[in-house]
């Protein structure tokens, strides 16, 4: 398994490969504060089936460019849509997009914009309410709270708490997961806006009316997408898997279920020849 660190339009990427042939190219694009470094589980787990992975730091976060004002003031989703769909545009091959939280609602609007190279997506609870969210300065105030109450803690006391409270959650993943708050640019949680302005429904109809099939991935437990969201995703064509004992963080929470769906689908859809 070889890894190799870029940075690309302008991300920083991990590209890890498998020790033989590739079967294919994830992309995979994380939550709000997290980084690419807090996918290890993942993978691991992929590239030993044989998928090259793509391990993204989005903007702001890791080791990816600071936000500037002008971009803050353009819509922080809509940048980091485009960031995503230059990416998979500039490696020129078809690829799947695994995404979660803001990663999720960023990858199905990148791939909405580069459907022609975008095989599958997966969406692992996005923050997809009814009516469609908006920046909210309340939202704002509590990222902003909850980043510098995180800051304030010891990297080793948030790793055994979450430990404690999160026992399945795989042990590679806690040491980035808690690094990563440090390496998240404040000033994008202080706007309160990290999802795609178009609204979510419009996206989810272009992207399954391409013939790009869409899985949306989330649990029973406190999770983002409810009911009615998930009628709405099933109406204009998306698949939905609600896993049970899974709060938002489904993947970390499940992950054997977790993997069963989600690679189901990416082996059924991956084209001939992508990797």
């Amino acid at each position: 398994m070889g890894e190799m660190q870029t940075t690309s339009a302008p991300l920083h990427v991990v590209t890890t490969q498998p020790v033989s042939g590739s079967v294919g190219t994830l992309v995979l694009l994380h939550g709000l504060t997290d980084n690419g470094a807090s996918w290890a589980d993942a993978v691991a787990r992929w590239t030993s089936s044989g998928w090259t992975v793509l391990a993204v730091d989005a903007r702001g976060h890791g080791r990816s460019p600071r936000w500037t004002d002008e971009e803050l003031a353009s819509g922080p989703g809509d940048v980091m849509a485009r960031d995503v769909a230059a990416l998979v545009t500039s490696r020129g091959e078809p690829v799947a997009l695994v995404g979660h939280s803001m990663g999720a609602a960023v990858a199905v609007a990148a791939a909405a914009q580069a459907s022609d190279l975008v095989w599958a997506v997966v969406a692992e609870d996005p923050p997809w309410p009814l009516p469609p969210r908006q920046p909210d300065a309340a939202r704002a105030l509590q990222y902003v709270r909850d980043h510098a109450a995180d800051l304030r803690t010891p990297p080793e006391v948030r790793i055994d708490r979450r430990r404690a409270e999160s026992p399945t959650w795989p042990e590679s993943e806690l040491q980035p997961w808690a690094e990563a708050v440090a390496q998240t640019d404040a000033a994008l949680l202080a706007t309160g806006d990290i999802v795609p302005r178009a609204p979510w429904p419009d996206l989810v109809e272009s992207l399954t009316r391409s013939g790009v099939p869409l899985l949306v991935v989330t649990g029973d437990t406190d999770v983002l997408v409810d009911e009615a969201s998930e009628t709405r995703v099933r109406q204009h064509g998306a698949h939905v898997a609600r896993l049970a004992g899974a709060g938002h963080c489904v993947r970390r929470d499940v992950g054997n279920a977790y993997h069963d769906v989600v690679d189901t689908l990416l082996e059924s859809h991956v084209p001939r020849g992508s990797a």
